[in-house]
């Protein structure tokens, strides 16, 4: 099976693009967060999530809901959910931007 996106084309499963031994995980560290866009399933963003904080970072889950037509209009919506203050002090204004 083919995993991929705009930004990464693997055959890998999508929880080790972050969580593996060489993902992005393994580079990140306290006072650094990760926002996860993807959509997949609640076992694979789990696995990211306890990989981003076992290395002290804050974790945001932010999966985007909408399709080529909203995308062009402006219309996206993130449904996001876990580190509040990352949310509020670093992620909104770019969410908002990308919606």
């Amino acid at each position: 099976m083919h995993h991929g996106s705009p930004l990464i084309q693997s055959k890998a499963p999508p929880a080790s693009w972050c969580a593996g031994p060489n993902g992005v995980a393994s580079a990140i560290g306290a006072g650094k967060g990760y926002v996860d866009v993807s959509t997949v399933d609640a076992q694979t963003a789990q696995a990211v999530a306890t990989a981003v904080r076992a290395r002290g970072a804050a974790y945001l889950e932010a999966p985007v809901s909408g399709s080529k037509g909203p995308a062009e209009q402006g219309q996206l919506i993130f449904l996001t959910a876990g580190a509040c203050r990352l949310a509020r002090a670093h992620v909104r204004s770019a969410l908002a931007a990308a919606a």
